[in-house]
């Protein structure tokens, strides 16, 4: 991660590449599991057993069902029942009599324990920790861990532990900053990785590791349920549904952003399964999309109270804003499974203090290119490839004697009869965009020159565009 960590660093910000069940077979969205029945109050959680069956608790009614959502039992529960977990045959939900988001002493916090066959009530277990609401519950290695509210003005979510005989045994915090209404639901993935779902606009998915630590904070929807599933890196994340003023439920998996553990600020995540290489001595995997999901990572200064961003590419553009202390969004590259089309995309944070001025403003970009998405591995070396309209361009320093130690470098394009036009370029290897279709340059005989500063050498091609079609012969 040398080479990457030292590019990344260029941006001020990190982009991690997400690494999920599609990378390297890219496949159809499954269907969503829809719960049996409607209920009178909405969706607060979910749960899975070992034999793939969903718990699903819906404040006053708890229900089981198979993997396909067939009902299996429900119960009538007092409110105010929250998320749940699953452990030896038995449904742990996370119960609260009282009120939420409150300071000390008007919650009311318990765990009611449930057979999950018949779901007759059990045990139950009084929480007077949970100071602020229980709302959900996990269970991991011996101990329980349950999480709930947070009054406003608080800058830290917590996550009470227990023993399995509901002994408290301490109080972690995560250092997330205000979350709307704390924490609703939490789950931790095969991998190790604690998620925590919570409310807001836009919803928010917290990702700590085993000691808590915040390692993202994504702008994804889990508040009402995360659930493991076999596959690794997958949960199920579900949604609630309306209907003539009843509530109903459904879950679908969601591949979920993966972490290079110990994650450390600054870096840059990224899959070893897919390398891409565009030279002997640059490697530009960092900033190559090749999954249609990229978690984007940054650090929230004290100064700003919210932000935007904005994402520009030849074929399309996206713009979304921030507010809290948000340091993470996963963002969709491409609609369906893979590209059609290659494209550059130019990122933009802006982080705004509470007078709406721009105080930091960071930018980075990410290449999109067809031929990656799969497990492929792409040389471009000196050739650039035969293309038929707007081109990516891949540019970099495979020729040491030709960039030197030069860092600047631009590439320069001249129609034949017309001005050349100088484009800078942000280092010695990277991928260039160029808008032929959109750019205004029409049809003709182009002269591209590859040059870096301080050196009299340089790279140049020859391009001739004519009607729905382009060659190209490199020199």
């Amino acid at each position: 991660m040398g080479t990457e960590k030292s590019l990344a660093a260029q941006t001020n910000w990190a982009v991690a590449v997400v690494a999920t069940a599609l990378m390297l077979a890219p496949r159809a969205a499954r269907p969503d599991i829809v719960c049996a029945g409607d209920y009178p109050n909405h969706l607060q959680g979910v749960a899975t057993d070992d034999a793939g069956n969903i718990c699903w608790s819906f404040t006053t009614v708890l229900v089981k069902t198979d993997a396909s959502g067939t009902l299996l039992a429900s119960v009538t529960v007092p409110s105010h029942y929250g998320d749940l977990t699953w452990r030896d045959h038995k449904i742990y939900v996370a119960v609260n009599y009282g009120k939420f988001n409150e300071e000390p002493g008007q919650a009311d916090s318990w765990v009611r324990v449930h057979d999950d066959t018949s779901l007759a009530l059990l045990e139950e277990y009084a929480l007077p920790e949970v100071v602020h609401g229980a709302g959900g519950m996990e269970w991991h290695d011996g101990r329980f861990f349950v999480v709930g509210g947070l009054p406003p003005g608080h800058t830290v979510n917590y996550v009470y532990e227990y023993t399995s005989s509901f002994v408290f045994v301490r109080r972690h915090e995560i250092a997330s900053g205000y979350t709307t209404m704390g924490i609703q639901t939490v789950c931790r993935d095969r991998a190790g990785i604690w998620w925590f779902g919570c409310y807001g606009s836009p919803a928010v998915i917290l990702a700590a590791d085993e000691n808590f630590k915040l390692l993202v904070a994504c702008s994804m929807q889990g508040a009402y349920g995360l659930a493991r599933t076999p596959e690794a890196g997958v949960l199920l994340a579900a949604k609630s549904l309306t209907a003539a003023g009843r509530y109903g439920g459904a879950v679908a998996p969601l591949a979920m952003p993966r972490f290079s553990l110990p994650y450390e600020e600054g870096d840059s995540a990224s899959s070893a399964a897919i390398r891409v290489y565009t030279s002997a001595t640059h490697n530009l995997n960092w900033m190559t999309v090749h999954t249609n999901e990229v978690g984007l990572c940054w650090n929230w200064p004290d100064t700003a109270s919210r932000a935007s961003l904005e994402v520009a590419g030849m074929h399309s553009s996206f713009a979304t804003n921030f507010s809290g202390a948000v340091t993470g969004y996963l963002y969709r590259a491409v609609v369906a499974d893979a590209p059609v089309r290659d494209d550059v995309l130019s990122l933009t944070l802006i982080f705004y203090d509470g007078k709406g001025r721009a105080v930091i403003t960071n930018s980075a970009e990410l290449a999109v290119l067809a031929a990656v998405f799969g497990n492929s591995r792409v040389v471009p070396g000196a050739e650039w490839s035969r293309v038929s309209g707007s081109a990516v361009i891949a540019y970099d320093g495979t020729w040491p004697e030709l960039a030197g130690g030069a860092v600047p470098a631009a590439l320069n394009i001249a129609k034949k009869g017309e001005p050349q036009v100088a484009h800078a370029l942000r280092g010695v290897s990277g991928f260039f965009a160029w808008d032929l279709r959109g750019g205004g340059w029409g049809y003709g005989d182009f002269d591209l020159r590859l040059v870096y500063e301080g050196s009299d050498r340089f790279l140049s091609a020859a391009v001739r565009r004519v009607f729905q079609t382009m060659t190209v012969s490199v020199e």
